[in-house]
């Protein structure tokens, strides 16, 4: 009898001689697999990632190790446990432990003396000696300075708001002083002093002289006491608004002007932006700043001569700079921000006028407060056009936060 559906017919079994060979794994060299990472590591606010890091360091055992050197590139230390564990993984008595250390670039850490378990200052500075190759620290300092215990009472409370004042202690005692010293010279130092002790920023200075790269946060009080020696050279800094006046002076005053780079987080007084451009416009060579009024850029006209990099956010002064912007100027990277009622007219021409014009970045503000998305500007098409025969980088960014990250980044901010 017939069986319907008929059968498949039965197929020979092929003989283990005239079967495929097994694939064998390929062993990527270390260098294309670091490159492969490097390349992919960075959010798009120039952030690492640290969930891929962590998920490619478990791959295998090939990619274990240019992965974890990429996680220990840019460390974060925000409690005490946070701390014990990165002592523990760069012990310098295995190799492992040393090439760790010795990967270690950037260290972010929060000193926070009324937090529990938070980290410690004398924490913080023994981190600081354990990376030999560190360039660039982020320090966030919270609360009053510590008291030792010989000194406190029981009833003390370290969460105290009094300022400190004469005879208070230090946010960095004499020990955790000595131990920074022991540590590698920074190239780049950002402090947020959100604590009561106002010499730390001459604290800090005194043991790094050197530094090439300052950013300010914090309260006035903070800041108010600023170092005796003169600002360190090529410096660049970032101010976050207000200042004190001890620290305006120690900028403006300054006996030789070393202000290579200024960048403003917030738009500052007029005054205090004008005079810091009068002071050290000769040797500056990128500005950021979230909009210009017509004096400043007058003043950016006339004691500005060897500006490279410019970086304005408000779509309503934008066009304002590139139109007084003189014939011939050192400008070479630009970023601006407009809307699409900002006239790009202006700032075509400057492209077309300026031969030395490199790069220029756009943020385009799309959305404002209670509106819907707009479409894109009438005139991008053309401003593109014109940065394409140019030989012009041109990009156009809609966040806000990838615009200032790529905007202050060293590969478009530093000349």
């Amino acid at each position: 009898m017939f069986a319907y559906p008929p059968r498949p017919p039965r197929l020979p079994i092929p003989s283990p001689q005239h079967s495929a060979p097994a694939c064998k794994p390929v062993n990527l060299p270390t260098e294309v697999i670091l490159t492969i990472l490097e390349a992919a590591y960075l959010t798009p606010t120039l952030q690492p990632d640290r969930r891929l890091l962590t998920t490619a360091s478990g791959v295998c055992r090939s990619w274990s190790g240019p992965a974890q050197a990429l996680l220990f590139r840019d460390v974060v230390l925000h409690s005490e446990l946070a701390y014990a564990a990165f002592m523990s993984a760069t012990r310098p008595c295995t190799p492992r432990g040393l090439a760790h250390a010795r990967c270690v670039r950037t260290l972010h850490a929060i000193v926070d003396n009324a937090q529990p378990g938070g980290l410690r200052a004398v924490s913080f500075a023994g981190a600081v000696g354990r990376c030999p190759n560190l360039q660039d620290v982020d320090l966030s300092c919270f609360g009053a300075p510590p008291v030792p215990e010989s000194e406190s009472a029981p009833t003390a409370s370290r969460t105290s708001t009094a300022p400190s004042g004469a005879g208070a202690h230090a946010f960095f005692d004499a020990h955790a002083l000595a131990l920074l010293r022991t540590g590698p010279a920074l190239a780049s130092l950002r402090l947020a002093n959100w604590s009561h002790d106002p010499a730390l920023l001459a604290q800090l200075l005194a043991v790094y002289p050197a530094v090439r790269a300052l950013a300010l946060r914090g309260t006035a009080a903070g800041l108010r006491r600023v170092p005796a020696g003169p600002l360190p050279h090529g410096l660049r800094l970032t101010l976050q608004p207000p200042a004190p006046p001890a620290l305006l002076r120690w900028l403006a005053d300054c006996p030789a002007p070393a202000l290579r780079t200024l960048e403003f987080t917030r738009q500052p007084p007029a005054a205090v932006l004008e005079r810091l451009l009068a002071a050290h416009g000769p040797t500056l060579r990128a500005l950021a700043v979230p909009s210009l009024l017509a004096s400043a850029r007058a003043l950016v006209r006339a004691r500005c001569p060897r500006l490279a990099v410019l970086r304005v956010e408000h779509p309503w002064t934008s066009p304002a700079v590139f139109k007084d912007a003189p014939p011939a100027c050192a400008l070479r990277r630009v970023a601006f921000g407009a809307d699409a009622d900002t006239p790009l007219r202006p700032v075509i021409e400057f492209v077309r006028a300026q031969p030395g014009v490199e790069r220029v970045l756009m943020m385009l503000w799309t959305r404002r407060a209670g509106e819907q998305a707009r479409p894109a500007h009438p005139q991008l098409d053309e401003l593109r056009e014109v940065c394409a025969q140019r030989g012009v980088q041109f990009a156009v960014e809609t966040d806000a936060r990838v615009f200032r990250a790529v905007g202050a980044s060293r590969a478009f901010f530093d000349v």
